[in-house]
């Protein structure tokens, strides 16, 4: 797996709906490559952080996190998963 693929990936691995294939894919590369281990840790801060820092997001259902989640990715123009 190539990190451009591993980073599109994050958001659907964290929210737990990548495909067994791809998720054990995912992971091995996650075991090999520093720089993908750093940005998986900082999507998992910056989860913790939206949660502590936007109570909607802590009862959302988990469709409408993904809605919010896809809409503050494209208002920075950062491809969704």
């Amino acid at each position: 797996m190539e990190c451009d693929t591993f980073r599109l990936q994050i958001a659907a691995y964290l929210d737990g709906v990548l495909p067994p294939v791809e998720q054990d894919a995912f992971e091995s590369h996650r075991a090999t490559c520093q720089d993908c281990q750093k940005a998986i840790e900082n999507a998992q801060q910056l989860g913790g952080l939206l949660r502590a820092e936007l109570p909607i997001l802590a009862t959302a259902s988990a469709s409408e996190q993904v809605l919010l989640r896809e809409s503050v990715l494209e208002k920075l123009g950062i491809p969704s998963a």
